[in-house]
């Protein structure tokens, strides 16, 4: 409300309502972000800078859908996590920017089969970890399991990188 009045002191509410307004809303709609109290305190700023860095990726993602490749192992449940495959450029992209690390620094080598990514979720859906795996002497062993910004992950999801290891090793 204090952007909009902000806005009508200038002269320029109809392009607030038109052009900003929607696209943050659109960006809310679709993401539903959990805004922690410094976005909050930032205020209208931050959201537009947000849902314009949304839009960004948006407008990539099918340019970055394109550049794929195939993992020998599907989606699946181990426990009470679900490892989903990294196949395309996109899911890197998008892998590293919810985790705030930098799994789309990869995209060479998993294109050229040398490494593969996998996102470990809760049975919420909530991303857990990142699970890298690469492939040595013709098996493949883990190069790392990290949370959030490359955090040390919980004892419950520890090992669950050499798992996947072998079973992609096994297929």
């Amino acid at each position: 409300v204090a952007e909009a009045e902000r806005r009508q002191k200038c002269r320029s509410l109809k392009s607030f309502i038109n052009e900003d307004l929607v696209e943050i809303m659109t960006w809310l709609e679709a993401e539903h972000p959990e805004l922690d109290k410094n976005q909050l305190k930032a205020g209208w700023s931050c959201l537009a800078r947000q849902a314009t860095n949304w839009k960004v990726e948006c407008e990539a993602a099918d340019t970055l859908f394109l550049l794929r490749w195939e993992s020998c192992l599907p989606r699946m449940a181990i426990g009470p996590w679900t490892i989903v495959p990294l196949t395309d450029a996109w899911q890197l992209r998008e892998e590293a920017l919810r985790q705030h690390h930098c799994a789309d620094r990869y995209l060479e080598e998993c294109l050229a089969g040398d490494i593969l990514l996998f996102s470990v979720r809760s049975d919420q859906g909530k991303r857990e970890a990142t699970i890298g795996i690469e492939q040595v002497n013709g098996e493949w062993q883990s190069f790392g399991i990290r949370g959030v910004a490359n955090a040390p992950v919980a004892d419950s999801l520890k090992g669950l990188d050499g798992s996947i290891a072998r079973r992609y090793t096994d297929i």
